[in-house]
């Protein structure tokens, strides 16, 4: 977590997916998504105005960085969990007895976003049934937890 105002997500997808990558190789470029769950903004071009200054200070070299295409939207299809919640988000094994909370709003043990998180949860908490009657937990698989660019900056 950057603990930036409005960037929440930084992805690489020319580091991740073919399409993308066959487009950064054509042009010379990168095909990156500036992300923010939380935005406050008023409008799509404030938000990525602000995403790509908060980017700049994460990473001073991206700053003078030429964009080849961009593309803005600003929807309100997520539910808007602000940074410094995640400590009072409701954990899957509540506080009553055979009760299992899932979904998105809900903590997890490990770094998951929002889809991933209403997932994880379901199985986290079909696990914690299962262990109940003795049977054998489902195997919950994940993406590193660490992101692509960990260690390259200096702490």
């Amino acid at each position: 977590m950057s603990r930036e105002r409005t960037l929440d997500s930084v992805t690489v997808y020319s580091r991740l997916e073919d399409p993308s990558a066959r487009w950064a190789a054509r042009t010379g470029g990168s095909v990156v998504e500036l992300h923010s769950y939380a935005c406050d903004a008023p409008d799509a071009a404030s938000a990525s105005a602000r995403m790509r200054a908060e980017l700049a200070q994460l990473w001073p070299e991206t700053a003078d960085a030429r964009v080849l295409h961009h593309q803005q939207r600003m929807e309100a299809t997520a539910p808007s969990f602000p940074p410094g919640t995640a400590a009072s988000r409701l954990t899957v094994t509540g506080g009553g007895r055979g009760v299992r909370i899932a979904g998105d709003h809900v903590a997890t043990p490990f770094l998951t976003g929002l889809m991933e998180r209403a997932a994880v949860s379901g199985v986290l908490a079909a696990n914690d049934v299962l262990a109940e009657v003795g049977a054998g937990p489902e195997e919950i698989r994940g993406g590193p937890q660490r992101g692509l660019l960990a260690g390259l900056l200096p702490r």
